[in-house]
């Protein structure tokens, strides 16, 4: 997201235009890396006065920040150079500029060569099928709504939205989790716009029944958005005909980029999230396993000049304190969050460890052990309880 403060400190008054590359300096490096990198893309990009209101308080050279979010088209450019091949656009906010501002976000997306799935110019808006690694993935999007926006009726279709999870909606993103499923494809990866702002742990009767179905219906990884607060990751098992496959969930991803600073007045989580890296393989039998699952805690720091994305190991560390110059809330928050962010990611996935690699956090499943040891305390606390 790009709220108004970070589009101040975007501009550049010399050159007459954006620049928003300072806030990825020291974790580009890391997305690059991987062989594919996706990030939702919670704005619009529908050229200046696109957007659908004017707030004179978020408005920034002809560009819209809360409540109707429209960007200024040099964030792509900025969001390829860091690293990211793929934007999730089924969001509450990609309606912000009307149904013109969808189809120029679309068009701008497309000539800065990166790929968009979860809306679509042209209906209806189809998963995203990927072939890498002799493996071939299904990339699925949808979104809970678009914040009282309407969709023209007509253009329903091209815009994955559950419509503030009407049944009806829910039932045609569960088929096409099927179709990806029964396709043939190795993987199928569900992300979904969803649940409650600024909650740390997902509703029951709503995130954690949604992801149940939507497992029932073939998901193998599900990766969730819209909290602004990270929320505990999942490692479940699915009976298949020769055994067992992984399906890995994360119910909020929280903030990457988006100016929410933690404030007394408003404790939420917003400042702080991770850069999540999942290494999927096939064995020699052509069956699905998670071979690494790692997290990169990350911190959102601000001065009066930059708001930028930094490694919290990094910037613990005294390099980082000397180069990022930290302010008095920094060094207070810095030390909770390296301890905060690893304990709640693993809060809902008993046995496993970490195991640390510079920035990097490694999850290590549970030995046989482990997995003993976890059932004897898990019957104690059974019998034990009232």
């Amino acid at each position: 997201m790009f709220h108004h403060t970070q589009l101040h400190r975007g501009w550049d008054p010399e050159n007459h235009d954006f620049d928003f590359e300072q806030s990825f300096t020291y974790v580009k490096d890391y997305l690059n890396k991987a062989d594919i990198t996706l990030a939702n893309f919670e704005t619009t990009l529908a050229g200046p006065m696109g957007a659908l209101m004017y707030v004179p308080e978020t408005h920034v050279r002809g560009y819209q920040a809360y409540p109707t979010f429209n960007s200024p088209d040099e964030v792509l450019e900025n969001i390829k150079d860091a690293g990211f091949d793929i934007l999730l656009t089924a969001n509450n906010h990609c309606m912000d500029s009307g149904i013109e501002g969808l189809d120029r976000t679309l068009e701008q997306i497309s000539e800065h060569e990166l790929l968009a799935v979860g809306t679509s110019k042209t209906a209806p808006a189809s998963p995203l099928y990927i072939s890498m690694n002799q493996m071939d993935i299904s990339l699925i999007n949808w979104g809970y709504g678009t914040n009282g926006i309407t969709i023209p009726t007509a253009d329903e279709n091209r815009v994955n939205s559950l419509l503030n999870y009407r049944e009806d909606r829910i039932n045609e993103m569960l088929e096409q989790i099927s179709q990806a499923d029964e396709s043939g494809v190795d993987w199928v990866i569900v992300a979904i716009h969803f649940g409650p702002e600024y909650k740390t742990q997902p509703y029951k009767n709503l995130q954690e029944d949604l992801v149940n179905r939507m497992i029932e219906h073939g998901a193998d990884i599900i990766l969730g958005s819209h909290p602004h607060v990270l929320q505990p990751m999942e490692i479940r098992y699915r009976k298949t005909v020769d055994g067992e496959e992984p399906v890995f969930i994360i119910y909020s991803l929280g903030n990457f980029l988006a100016s929410q600073p933690w404030r007394s007045y408003r404790p939420y989580e917003t400042d702080n999230s991770i850069i999540l890296n999942l290494t999927l393989e096939l064995d020699s039998q052509e069956r699905k396993y998670l071979s690494n699952v790692e997290i990169i805690p990350i911190y959102t720091q601000w001065n009066s000049q930059e708001i930028r994305v930094v490694p919290v190991v990094y910037a613990l560390s005294e390099p980082g304190q000397k180069i990022l110059g930290h302010s008095n809330e920094d060094a207070r928050r810095l030390p909770w969050i390296n301890e905060y962010v690893p304990s709640h990611m693993l809060s809902r996935m008993p046995g496993y460890t970490r195991e640390s690699h510079g920035d990097i956090l490694t999850l290590v499943p549970p030995t046989e052990e482990n997995e003993d040891e976890l059932a004897v305390n898990q019957l104690e606390q059974q019998v034990e309880a009232p």
